[in-house]
C-alpha cells in the first residue's frame, strides 16, 4: 500500500505547533475548524463523512477523527479502528487528533488485504 501521507502529517503537526499556546482556550469546535480550514488553504479537499461524530476524509484518502475532549486516547483510537473497517470509501489510513495541551496524533493504518 502505498502510505504518501506525510504531508497531512507536517501540515497538522505545523499547525499544532504554532498554536500550542492558544489550543488549551479553543473550544473542540474552534480546535476542529482550525485544522480543518488549514487543511483546505494549502489545496486539500476536506469532506464531512459523519458529522455526528467529528468524522472527516481528507482527498478522500485519509479518515481524521476529532474526539470530544473529555474521550481518552484508546476509546478514539478504537472509535476510528471501527470507522475505517466500516468505511465505504477505499480508506485506509486513519488519524484521531484530539485537542490536548501536547501535539499527540494517533495514526491508524490498517492492513492491505488484497496483497
Amino acid at each position: 500500500m502505498d502510505v504518501s501521507d506525510i504531508r497531512y502529517l507536517q501540515i497538522i503537526y505545523v499547525i499544532m505547533n504554532e498554536t500550542n499556546s492558544e489550543r488549551e482556550t479553543l473550544s473542540h469546535y474552534e480546535f476542529r475548524q482550525l485544522i480543518l480550514d488549514s487543511l483546505e488553504r494549502c489545496g486539500f479537499a476536506v469532506r464531512i463523512y459523519d458529522e455526528g461524530v467529528f468524522l472527516y476524509t481528507v482527498d478522500h484518502k485519509v479518515l481524521i477523527y476529532f474526539p470530544e475532549f473529555d474521550k481518552n486516547y484508546a476509546v478514539g483510537k478504537a472509535f476510528l479502528h471501527y470507522a475505517l473497517t466500516h468505511c465505504v470509501l477505499p480508506i485506509h489510513i486513519g488519524y484521531v487528533i484530539p485537542n490536548k495541551t501536547g501535539a499527540c496524533i494517533i495514526r491508524i493504518e490498517l492492513p492491505d488485504l488484497y496483497t
